[in-house]
């Protein structure tokens, strides 16, 4: 079919028009307390489309179907500030519907089909930011415990650190110059379990002995008791 420039602007702005009304019924048809809406993009020229927003940051985007005119796609969306590591492999759930149907059907759609995938996806992204929360405090807590001993030093985590979920590794250092003193390096990850990693360089057979009976004596103390 050829295209029409015509009744392709007068398609836009009735796609445009049932944006702004669905952006007006809907938020209160699911629950006007909860739900918003927001329309910056409801009058643009090539793409009308509008996205509901809930107060907990969880979002439904509202467009025209890619392949069909007669038809809208609903997509759930996580909250803009999840972090790729709380929100990577999850979706929020896509539906389609009519664009004949009704504000208060359409709603019943949400409702029914596209909000329990989101719920879902929203309840796991809460389910890794505690884990991650409780990770990180522990790798905390034993830095802070390396760090009593003379001569450990390590940088804290930065805000981009933080940002990005590198806050559950940490590296400290024992010793400094000059190159080819004897130094160590330990690793502290969150994973499987808050573990501490040790790599020790230029130790003298004294030191070397020394850490290797620290370990021995920890063993012991820790072994359980042989019956």
């Amino acid at each position: 079919m050829p295209y029409d420039p015509v009744a392709e602007e007068a398609h836009r702005a009735a796609l445009s028009v049932q944006m702004h009304q669905l952006a007006d019924t809907l938020p209160e048809a699911l629950d006007a307390l909860r739900w918003s809406a927001d329309t910056t993009y409801a009058s643009d020229r090539y793409n009308p489309r509008i996205r509901l927003r809930r107060e907990d940051g969880a979002e439904i985007g509202i467009g025209e179907h890619r392949l069909s005119k007669g038809r809208l796609t609903l997509s759930g969306w996580l909250p803009d500030n999840t972090a790729y590591y709380e929100r990577h492999g999850l979706s929020g759930g896509q539906i389609t519907v009519s664009r004949k149907k009704k504000a208060w059907q359409i709603a019943h759609d949400i409702r029914e089909r596209l909000i329990p995938d989101l719920d879902t996806a929203m309840a796991e992204v809460h389910r890794r930011q505690l884990t991650h929360a409780q990770d990180a405090a522990a790798v905390q807590a034993t830095a802070a415990l390396l760090l009593t001993v003379d001569n450990v030093h390590g940088n804290e985590p930065t805000a981009e650190d933080r940002r990005r979920g590198a806050d559950t590794r940490r590296e400290l250092r024992w010793g400094r110059e000059p190159y080819g003193a004897p130094s160590a390096r330990a690793r502290i990850s969150s994973y499987p379990q808050t573990n501490v990693t040790i790599k020790c360089e230029n130790l003298t057979p004294e030191q070397a002995r020394a850490v290797l009976a620290a370990l021995q004596s920890t063993q012991r103390a820790t072994a359980p008791a042989q019956t």
